[in-house]
């Protein structure tokens, strides 16, 4: 069942991912950053949950998770120092909506 969860989680992470990439090549918006961030923190609370090591399909995606994890959460922080340095409401906001659904929102505003 966690695997099934982990699994669909991860199709539509990789989906997202792949729209990002699509999106920064045309110059577009970092809108679905905070989708993403929710996504990888629900993978991640899965992953925490149950001890699903040894799961050939999982510990493939581990690599990968770790990657995006903190690419998203760079890309957060550069959203977020851009939108304050250019005084962009929706930037930051999109930034810090990130930073809640990673769980690290407070050391963000700190």
């Amino acid at each position: 069942r966690r695997v099934s969860r982990f699994m669909t989680l991860l199709t539509k992470l990789k989906e997202q991912d792949a729209q990002a990439q699509l999106q920064a090549g045309k110059g577009a918006g970092p809108t679905d950053l905070p989708k993403a961030a929710k996504n990888w923190r629900e993978i991640e609370a899965v992953l925490e949950e149950v001890d699903l090591s040894g799961i050939e399909v999982v510990d493939n995606e581990r690599e990968y998770l770790a990657v995006l994890g903190r690419s998203v959460k760079l890309k957060a922080q550069e959203l977020l120092k851009n939108g304050l340095e250019s005084l962009n409401q929706a930037e930051v906001g999109i930034a810090l909506q990130t930073a809640y659904n990673l769980d690290v929102l407070p050391q963000t505003v700190k």
